[in-house]
């Protein structure tokens, strides 16, 4: 939008959303899983994917982007959404 208040108040609002939101989940995970989440919640990070390379210790298939696992978690359903806002947008400004 070539606003910097844009993306200033995206910013805001993501921490302002996300934050409490991540921390409520990661203390219910702990709650369900005490023997495994510690572990699992210092292999993974928390924002930003895992670069190929990093972290060898885990097995090949679970470092990987896995098409099986896009499908069963119906995550082409955000692919969608991104898509259809990015050809709203498009229009928007052709």
């Amino acid at each position: 939008a070539g606003k910097i208040w844009l993306l200033v108040t995206y910013l805001v609002m993501f921490i302002a959303v996300y934050c409490p939101v991540i921390q409520r989940e990661e203390q219910e995970l702990l709650v369900m899983y005490p023997s495994n989440y510690p572990s699992y919640r210092h292999s993974v990070p928390r924002f930003w994917p895992r670069w190929p390379g990093q972290n060898l210790a885990q097995s090949k298939e679970n470092r990987w982007f896995q098409w099986s696992l896009f499908l069963t978690n119906r995550e082409y359903r955000f692919l969608v959404s991104v898509v259809a806002a990015g050809i709203v947008l498009f229009w928007k400004i052709s």
